[in-house]
């Protein structure tokens, strides 16, 4: 029978420890100690700001996950006594950038980063262009992409 991952926003300091550590040595307790105390408070802040930044609750609980996850793999490079939310924060933000890189070669099937090229029109937008045409185009879009679009108004 699976079982299911904790979420990381519910954590408590402490949670992380083993119940029952076999041949844990005084350091790697301290270490671990260390972590929860200074890291698993920041949590539901992360989990706010990835929820922000991605698609849904799944995607943000992956991605603040992904970030304890490497935020411990790195901790014996982290200095006590700094900003750990601040540390936190650009680990969820590298987390947060490769996901978007590899969301976008998924649904292209390109490797550059799209957010990096200069979308230029093919050609000039012709003077005859009508509302009603506008609307039309945007009607024949998939309905993934059809969001509200903000056009500036001139004149």
């Amino acid at each position: 029978m699976p079982t299911s991952t904790p979420n990381l926003a519910d954590m408590q300091p402490g949670s992380l420890a083993n119940p029952e550590p076999a041949n844990v040595t005084q350091h790697e307790d301290s270490r671990l100690a260390a972590f929860e105390a200074e890291a698993m408070p920041h949590s539901k802040h992360l989990y706010r700001t990835a929820l922000r930044m991605l698609q849904g609750p799944a995607q943000a609980s992956d991605a603040v996950q992904e970030t304890y996850l490497l935020a411990w793999k790195s901790f014996h490079r982290y200095e006590a006594g700094t900003n750990c939310r601040a540390w936190l924060y650009q680990i969820l933000f590298n987390v947060v950038r490769h996901e978007r890189r590899n969301w976008f070669k998924w649904i292209t099937g390109k490797e550059e980063d799209l957010s990096q090229l200069d979308q230029v029109a093919p050609q000039p937008v012709p003077d005859t262009l009508t509302d009603n045409a506008i609307l039309a185009a945007l009607d024949k879009l998939p309905a993934q992409f059809r969001h509200p679009y903000l056009f500036p108004v001139q004149g």
